[in-house]
């Protein structure tokens, strides 16, 4: 996160589990963004993107346009058809943006 920029100006948004970031920034640091940004925070349990899944099925149709598609051929690798992916991401996303 650049320091010299203004409040405001910085956006950050991490998906993934907190210790990814706590490894990057260290512990202290994390603990403080999490305690002392001016913005608000989002949480997301595991419970919420567990109710909500990403058909890989839906990979396959919406990347079907050319023949090799890195984006379909590395989720299919590691999700292959007929897994629903959790979307941890996407729910706390989608509350962010229309919170009603």
């Amino acid at each position: 996160m650049p320091a010299s920029a203004a409040d405001g100006e910085v956006v950050m948004v991490q998906t993934g589990f907190s210790t990814n970031l706590a490894r990057q920034i260290g512990m202290p640091a994390a603990r403080k963004l999490a305690a002392d940004r001016p913005a608000p925070n989002g949480w997301n349990g595991r419970e919420a993107g567990m109710e909500v899944r990403y058909p890989a099925w839906n990979i396959d149709r919406d990347f079907a346009y050319a023949r090799h598609r890195p984006i379909k051929e590395s989720y299919q690798a590691c999700n292959p058809a007929p897994r629903r992916r959790p979307c941890w991401g996407l729910t706390l996303a989608a509350a962010h943006v229309s919170p009603s």
